[in-house]
């Protein structure tokens, strides 16, 4: 669970670009909520409010992980300096089989203009050597790399990154016309809005799941599948408090109190792994974590300090501790 998290943090903060206009909005437009334009029925959800980790010391230490990830120009750099609001989604297994295998949504609200968000994205695709294809779709301005798959689109106030049916559905959300989804993923809405109400509890930091029976199986495509302890996941939440230290608190349903044991121990196996693999540092911060079962039912629990997250997250030496953004107006 923590490998995952950290995964998805970074590949939040490194997969998309923007830039800071001399004349930027200011707050988060209205109609730019990432949560109420994610199409239907998601697999995962991950929230981050970005505005309220750089008023906290830890949080700090975790946006400059986020800067010392982003290898570009200098638009990139003030990525998160203008980000107020991310979302990450991934859909569900049925919408992966309609559309490309590594479909996946992140949605960016700040203040930011959309014309300089898709100048950067444009920017960044030529110089990696890209073919940079701009459009128009509905309010939006889309830029593409011809010989790649992904997009971009932007508007003021609120950047989208996905693909194809997908990206489509994104914005039809953004402007108002959100699809009701199957009974299946109206269903899968309800527990995400559930997770966040009641063990979210309004968290800067928070991620749900919700998997329907078989999920495994036909993620990987190999009816074997169905044996691992993973596949017992039904549903799952993690939240982060974050201050002076950073409180995760994180909650795993089964669908049988045995497999939910031998999930348990799968996790355990997992931890002492890492503990070997990822070093001292983190292997302090993986002891801190506290696994418990109910029935069928797991929970965790750990702190962070500051000073641990610094270890695990470096800020930019060439930048120094994470400051605000500079004034570009002349």
């Amino acid at each position: 669970m923590v490998a995952l998290v950290v995964g998805l943090a970074v590949v939040a903060w490194a997969a998309f670009v923007l830039w800071r206009d001399r004349a930027q909005p200011t707050g988060v437009l209205p109609g730019s909520r990432p949560l109420a334009i994610v199409p239907p029925g998601p697999a995962l959800v991950l929230s981050v409010d970005l505005a309220r980790l750089r008023a906290a010391k830890a949080g700090q230490s975790l946006l400059g992980r986020g800067l010392t990830a982003l290898q570009g120009d200098a638009c990139e750099k003030i990525l998160l300096h203008d980000v107020d609001e991310l979302v990450l989604a991934i859909p569900s297994e049925q919408r992966l089989e309609r559309a490309s295998p590594d479909a996946f949504a992140l949605i960016a609200a700040g203040r930011f203009l959309g014309q300089s968000a898709a100048d950067c994205a444009e920017r960044g695709i030529a110089a990696r050597q890209g073919q940079p294809v701009r459009s128009t779709i509905g309010g939006f301005t889309s830029i593409r790399d011809r010989r790649r798959a992904g997009e971009v689109a932007a508007r003021d106030g609120l950047l989208v990154v996905s693909d194809g049916e997908y990206l489509r559905e994104l914005l039809d959300g953004a402007e108002g016309r959100r699809a009701e989804g199957s009974p299946e993923e109206r269903e899968r809405d309800r527990l995400h809005a559930e997770l966040r109400r009641s063990f979210g509890r309004d968290a800067p930091f928070v991620l749900t799941l919700a998997l329907p029976d078989g999920w495994l199986e036909r993620v990987l495509g190999d009816r074997t599948a169905e044996r691992s302890p993973l596949a017992t996941l039904r549903s799952a939440a993690l939240r982060a408090q974050i201050g002076a230290d950073i409180e995760l608190s994180g909650l795993v349903a089964c669908d049988d109190p045995q497999r939910c044991e031998a999930l348990e121990r799968f996790l355990n196996d997992a931890r002492r792994d890492l503990r070997t693999l990822l070093g001292p540092d983190a292997a302090r911060a993986l002891d801190g974590i506290t696994l418990s079962r109910k029935d069928a039912r797991l929970e965790l629990s750990a702190r962070l300090r500051a000073e641990d997250v610094t270890k695990l997250a470096p800020v930019d030496s060439a930048r120094g501790p994470l400051r605000p953004a500079p004034n570009l107006a002349p």
